[in-house]
């Protein structure tokens, strides 16, 4: 049995790597969580090096058009976590040209999702940030909004993504946005479900829900948007599941 055992490791230690590439936002580059990002604790389990092509603020044309230029190694499977930040409600240009420059940054305009230590420059950050997005969601209600990418933009790309891939021969597995809270984020949960179906219908059993599976808002930072580490820790679990 020992012999065995010893066998099954040096085989699983020779087998080349699969290989994970990952297409999404801010949350899939692991803001406020650094290395405990679900994709690392995937990679961290199993025999797997990573191909990143999530950047903060991308949509899914941004991460597909990375995937394109990319000339590594071809990826085994692809993990999407998009549909979350391309339907956002966000003020119109035209509405923000009298804001300060820094706050017509892409996403500049929500809440913080995490503070400062210090006592000072945390008071002055939680001022700043609630004024910001009380400041966004009034443009939106009385200006009007738009959005980073359209349902058909989205659809379009999506489909596209699906095509190569799967000609291809990569796996995909595509995660369904996780719970976004109202309060900062107006509409943006209803428009982000809408996304969500469009993809359910495309990628069928290769779709993982995400949102029953982490607690509102223990798993998240303030913002109430961006999972912590316990959220990227249940994230690393259902991929994990899928995996196996």
């Amino acid at each position: 049995m020992a012999r065995t055992d010893e066998r099954t490791r040096e085989q699983a230690m020779t087998k080349p790597a699969t290989r994970i590439g990952l297409m999404g936002d801010s949350i899939a580059s692991g803001l406020g969580v650094t290395s405990e990002r679900y994709i690392d604790l995937v990679c961290a389990q199993g025999n797997f090096d990573l191909s990143d092509f999530s950047h903060t603020g991308s949509t899914m044309e941004d991460s597909w058009r990375r995937y394109l230029e990319y000339t590594g190694p071809e990826v085994d499977v692809m993990v999407i976590a998009h549909g979350i930040t391309e339907p956002i409600p966000r003020p119109t240009a035209a509405s923000l040209r009298f804001l300060p420059p820094r706050w017509k940054k892409r996403g500049w305009m929500d809440p913080r999702p995490y503070y400062s230590s210090r006592l000072r420059r945390r008071v002055l950050e939680r001022l700043e940030s609630a004024l910001r997005w009380r400041v966004k969601n009034f443009l939106i209600r009385h200006r009007g909004f738009e959005v980073l990418e359209n349902l058909q933009a989205y659809t379009s790309v999506l489909h596209q993504v699906f095509a190569v891939l799967e000609e291809r021969r990569v796996r995909i597995i595509i995660l369904e946005p996780t719970a976004i809270d109202e309060r900062f984020f107006p509409s943006a949960s209803g428009l982000q479900m809408k996304y969500w179906q469009i993809v359910r219908s495309v990628a069928g059993q290769r779709a993982i829900e995400t949102r029953r599976h982490l607690l509102e808002w223990d798993d998240y930072f303030a913002d109430h948007f961006h999972p912590n580490s316990a959220g990227h820790a249940k994230l690393a679990e259902l991929i994990m599941a899928e995996l196996r």
